[in-house]
C-alpha cells in the first residue's frame, strides 16, 4: 500500500505530532508499506519557506503550510492509496475517499480549557479558532481518527456527528540503546524520582506542579523532580519561579534528544504531569511502557488512561491534599512490570500502525 502522511512538523524538527508521524512511518514500513511524509522538512515533500513561518507565527503558520499543502493536494490524492492529515487546518475541500483526519489537539478546547486567562494570547486564540472552524466544516466529511474520547466531543462543536475510533500514542519497543550524556549524572538510585518531560506552556500547569512537590519535598527530602522541557524551549521563566519560590530538589534537564530520552524514563519511579488539557501526549505512553507509575491532573484522557491500566493516580493538584495523597500513593509498592507488560498491548507502535491502516 502506497500512504502519504502530511504533519506540520517531522522529526527531529520537532516533539509530540513530528515523533508520532516518525514513528508510524516506521511501523508502516516495517510492515511492507510505501510510506512519503509531507512536511516543512520533508523528508519526501517539503513544502517550502514554511519551516521557519511556523517557528515564528505559531499557528497561523501553520495555516500557511496547510493552505499550500491545500493546492497541490488534488495530485497527490490520485498518487496514494491512504492519506493521513495530521491536525489539519485545510481551506480547500477534501473530496478524495482515502484521507483521514487524524486529530490530536483544537485550538477551541486548548484556549477553553486552558489558557482562557492568558490575555495576552486572546487575539491569537481567536484568529486561529476562526481558521479551525473555516477548516473543520469543509473535513467534517471525511474520515476520523483521534487519540483522546474527549476529542470525539470536541469535534462535534465542529459539526463533525461520526462514529470514530480511539488509537492511542504509542512507544517504539524496538529502540536502540543509546548512553546518556553526562549531565544525568545527579541521579541518586536511593531518591524516589519523578519525571515531567513536555512543553512548558500555560495549559501545562507547571507552576502548580512545582508548587505541589515544594509542598512534597516538605514531607520527604528524598524526592526529587526532573523536568525535561521541550528541545528548542527556554526553561528561563521556569528557572525565575523555582529560585523565587525557594523550591529544593528540582532539576531542569535541557538538550535532551528524544534517542536519549527513550534511556532517561528508564532511571525515573514515577512520571508526573499537572496539565489542564492534553490530547494524548506521547510522553505518558513512552513513561508507561518505561515502566514508569502515572501521577496526573483529572483531565479525561489521563483518566481514560488510567481506568484502562488500573495502575497509577489522579489527583488534583489546585487542592491542598495534592501533595499529601501523592505521598501516601509514592509509598505503595510499584507494579512496574505489570505496566511494563500493559503496556506492551496498548501502546506498541506496531499494533497502532494496523489500527490505522484499518481506518
Amino acid at each position: 500500500m502506497k500512504i502519504l502522511m502530511i504533519t506540520h512538523e517531522y522529526y527531529p524538527k520537532g516533539s509530540g505530532i513530528a515523533n508520532v508521524v516518525y514513528n508510524l512511518n516506521k511501523s508502516m514500513t516495517r510492515q511492507g508499506h510505501k510510506v512519503h511524509v509531507c512536511s516543512p522538512i520533508g523528508p519526501d515533500i517539503k513544502i517550502d519557506n514554511t519551516y521557519n513561518k511556523i517557528e515564528k507565527f505559531g499557528g497561523f503558520g501553520i495555516a500557511i503550510f496547510w493552505y499550500k499543502v491545500g493546492k497541490i493536494l488534488k495530485e497527490l490524492s490520485k498518487e496514494y492509496d491512504k492519506i493521513y492529515f495530521h491536525n489539519p487546518l485545510l481551506f480547500h475541500k477534501a473530496l478524495s475517499d482515502n484521507i483521514t483526519c487524524v486529530v490530536h489537539t483544537l485550538f477551541y478546547f486548548t484556549f477553553k480549557d486552558s489558557d482562557f486567562k492568558n490575555i495576552k494570547k486572546i487575539p491569537y486564540y481567536l484568529g486561529m479558532i476562526e481558521l479551525e472552524w473555516f477548516s473543520y466544516t469543509r473535513l467534517r466529511r471525511s474520515k476520523f481518527i483521534v487519540t483522546s474520547p474527549k476529542t470525539i466531543r470536541e469535534l462535534k462543536h465542529y459539526g463533525v456527528n461520526q462514529k470514530i475510533p480511539i488509537i492511542y500514542n504509542g512507544y517504539d519497543f524496538n529502540i536502540k540503546k543509546v548512553k546518556l550524556p553526562k549531565k544525568c549524572s545527579y541521579l541518586k538510585a536511593e531518591k524516589t524520582r519523578l519525571l515531567y518531560v513536555g512543553r512548558l506552556a500555560h495549559k501545562k500547569n507547571i507552576p502548580k506542579l512545582l508548587m505541589t512537590f515544594k509542598e512534597l519535598y516538605s514531607f520527604n527530602n528524598n524526592f526529587e523532580l526532573t523536568i525535561v522541557p521541550g528541545q528548542t524551549e527556554s526553561a528561563d521563566h521556569i528557572k525565575k519561579f523555582i529560585k523565587h519560590h525557594q523550591i529544593k530538589g528540582v532539576k531542569i534537564l535541557g538538550g535532551i534528544t528524544h534517542q536519549e530520552l527513550m534511556e532517561l524514563y528508564k532511571h525515573f519511579h514515577y512520571f508526573i504531569s499537572a496539565s489542564m488539557y492534553e490530547g494524548f501526549p506521547l510522553t505518558l505512553s513512552e513513561a508507561c511502557a518505561s515502566g514508569l507509575i502515572p501521577i496526573l491532573s483529572p483531565i479525561e484522557i489521563f483518566k481514560h488512561v488510567i481506568e484502562t491500566l488500573n495502575i497509577g493516580l489522579i489527583v488534583d493538584f489546585s487542592k491542598k491534599d495534592a501533595a499529601a495523597n501523592i505521598k501516601e500513593f509514592c509509598k505503595l509498592p510499584r507494579p512496574t512490570e505489570k505496566l511494563k507488560k500493559l503496556s506492551k498491548k496498548y501502546f506498541n507502535w506496531d499494533s497502532i500502525a494496523k489500527e490505522y491502516l484499518k481506518n
